[in-house]
């Protein structure tokens, strides 16, 4: 088991760093300070990525939606305009009737 010492002097400085042992690396201990700073920044991350998310899925969700309708709308093949096209021939038919009547009773008067 070897033991190293070491410390560092840079240029330009004529103070050495303190001695350090390869037994004991230091640690530095993170302070209260630090991790209150770091919690609401790693909270509102998450929050913004959920955010991001659920618009996203909320988004594509609704232009599934308008594209459906769309393709239905184009290919007229849903029950509803074939229902409405059904009864506007029916009144128009209907309406034609009354008036060839009431033309043809005005007529013979």
């Amino acid at each position: 088991n070897i033991k190293i010492l070491g410390r560092i002097k840079y240029q330009g400085f004529d103070s050495w760093s303190p001695w350090i042992s390869s037994d004991s690396p230091l640690k530095k201990k993170q302070k209260n300070y630090e991790i209150s700073f770091l919690l609401p920044i790693i909270i509102g991350s998450v929050v913004a990525l959920a955010l991001v998310f659920l618009m996203t899925v909320y988004v594509f969700r609704k232009r599934k939606c308008q594209m459906k309708y769309d393709y239905e709308k184009a290919e007229g093949s849903y029950d509803e305009t074939k229902k409405l096209n059904d009864q506007m021939v029916v009144k128009i038919t209907k309406h034609t009737e009354v008036y060839q009547e009431l033309k043809s009773r005005h007529l013979n008067l």
